[in-house]
């Protein structure tokens, strides 16, 4: 059976749906007449700045040997920017780091089995994948340039929150939290040659004349 509505029901509809309208065209505009006034801030997206980080981040990828395909670099200059976006980290302080680690090669191994660009161990990028919903496949995970960057940002971000200084963090991604606790704890001097590796890296790639 077809129902038929009152035409007073109608017009009641007809109304809240046009309150409805009115209501957000108004929020619109009230909003900008926020960010007009200086009382709010949108998000400002400039992909020309966008643009030139991902072509500086990408020369400093062509000066190195990763053993990855250009188009394959192109995509990891993008990840690159986007997860150092993401944990609010300089792309700069990123590269140093990978420079330090791996000289920019995807597949490195090191003495003590710490793989990829960012050097992850593998019992810690297992930890790691669980955290970041990475579906874990051994050394094969490491070795994609793409996740081993993930993985590794994630890292770094979780040692600068714990330790609450740059330097103390990085330190600690390169002996592990434990050494540097205990460090800490008992009131050591740490070591600091791997820092201070990165931090000059980190200076050079922030000089356009010298680091791109």
């Amino acid at each position: 059976m077809k129902l038929v509505y009152p035409e007073k029901y109608k017009s009641f509809q007809r109304w809240l749906l046009f309150s409805i309208w009115m209501m957000y065209i108004s929020s619109g505009l009230l909003l900008v007449a926020f960010h007009w006034k200086g009382i709010i801030d949108f998000p400002r997206i400039e992909p020309c700045e966008q643009f030139r980080r991902e072509e500086e981040i990408l020369h400093v990828l062509q000066r190195f040997k990763t053993g990855l395909p250009r188009a394959e670099e192109r995509k990891l200059a993008w990840l690159i920017l986007q997860e150092s976006r993401k944990y609010a980290q300089d792309y700069r302080l990123i590269l140093a780091i990978i420079k330090t680690e791996s000289s920019f090669k995807h597949r490195a191994i090191s003495p003590k089995g710490a793989k990829g660009l960012m050097q992850i161990r593998p019992h810690v990028g297992q930890a790691i994948a669980r955290d970041i919903d990475i579906g874990w496949e051994g050394d094969e995970t490491l070795f994609n340039p793409h996740l081993n960057v993930k993985m590794g940002l994630y890292y770094l971000s979780r040692l600068l929150l714990r330790f609450g200084d740059l330097k103390v963090a990085l330190t600690a991604y390169n002996f592990g939290p434990s050494f540097v606790h205990k460090r800490l704890k008992t009131k050591r001097k740490l070591p600091a040659k791997y820092s201070r590796k990165v931090l000059k890296a980190y200076r050079e790639f922030s000089q356009p004349s010298r680091g791109t």
